[in-house]
């Protein structure tokens, strides 16, 4: 290695080392006590928000989802899958924030039209959950009319899957755990969903509707990871840096007192501060033999 580079590397490698340490020390505190705790405390803003908020009264919602069956029964004249009545149904509800699902079904359980939530299948027999296949196949084959099974499969297929506040709420708290944060939140009181039927010509119209403004957390624990990614890489290389300057210059410094370059360059390596001390100690004692 060149003379003159050596020198500016034996000079400036502990200021690196100083700098790189003093990055990893702002970069902690700044993405912990800045970053993610200001995340934090909006999120927790944004949760006691929505908790002191109104919610709605249960039977103004019981009187909606019958106000909008009634609504859809007088748009719906025939069950073909006409185009004008999936796009009156879909501009009419499409906006309603308390609706979830309205689905018209067939008399043969084929969903001919929906707005909001499109289903996953065609019929309310595939979409129907097991327990309600399971709870049919208990009755005697001769206790139901045809009408009344598709009544219960569609009231069970429209309320399967919805989008559950309280276990949205575990998901992320178990996310916030796993990152190391502690949320003192309670757990949002979670309302049933509200379901109608409504018996029409040739099959029936399901609704569901739930009220829109549950209190759950942000789900902002995406940004945080992303947030705490970063301070990962940067205190990553910053210590990095910090471990491979001390060796470096120890190697530098190491021949000037005739000391054994290699040998304190990989102890140094290894133990870092604690093997810098011994090394300078053992430097100093060789220069006070030197002075002898």
């Amino acid at each position: 290695m060149d003379r003159r580079l050596e020198g500016i590397l034996h000079r400036w490698l502990p200021w690196v080392a100083g700098v790189a340490i003093g990055v990893a020390l702002v970069s902690y505190i700044v993405h912990d006590e800045i970053f993610i705790e200001g995340k934090i405390r909006e999120d927790e803003q944004k949760y006691m928000a929505e908790v002191a908020a109104p919610r709605p009264d249960p039977a103004l919602l019981e009187a909606r989802v019958g106000a909008i069956v009634e609504q859809a029964a007088r748009l719906v004249t025939r069950l073909d899958s006409d185009v004008a009545t999936q796009r009156a149904l879909a501009e009419t509800f499409g906006q309603d924030d308390t609706l979830q699902r309205l689905w018209v079904v067939d008399g043969q359980g084929n969903i001919v039209y929906y707005a909001k939530g499109q289903p996953a299948a065609r019929t309310v027999e595939a979409l129907a959950p097991r327990y309600a296949h399971a709870l049919i196949g208990t009755l005697p084959p001769d206790l139901l009319h045809p009408e009344q099974r598709l009544a219960i499969l569609a009231a069970a297929a429209i309320r399967e899957g919805l989008p559950d506040p309280g276990q949205r709420w575990e998901l992320l708290m178990q996310q916030r755990w796993a990152m190391g944060i502690s949320v003192p939140w309670s757990k949002p009181e979670v309302r049933e969903p509200h379901i109608r039927l409504l018996p029409i010509k040739g099959g029936l119209i399901s609704a569901v509707v739930q009220e829109p403004s549950i209190a759950v957390p942000p789900n902002s624990n995406a940004e945080i990871s992303r947030l705490q990614d970063r301070q990962i890489f940067i205190n990553g290389v910053a210590l990095m840096i910090y471990w491979l300057a001390i060796p470096l210059w120890v190697m530098l410094d190491a021949p000037k007192y005739r000391e054994r370059t290699l040998v304190w360059g990989l102890f140094t390596l290894i133990g870092n501060v604690v093997a810098l001390l011994i090394y300078l100690l053992s430097r100093s004692r060789t220069e006070e033999q030197s002075a002898r």
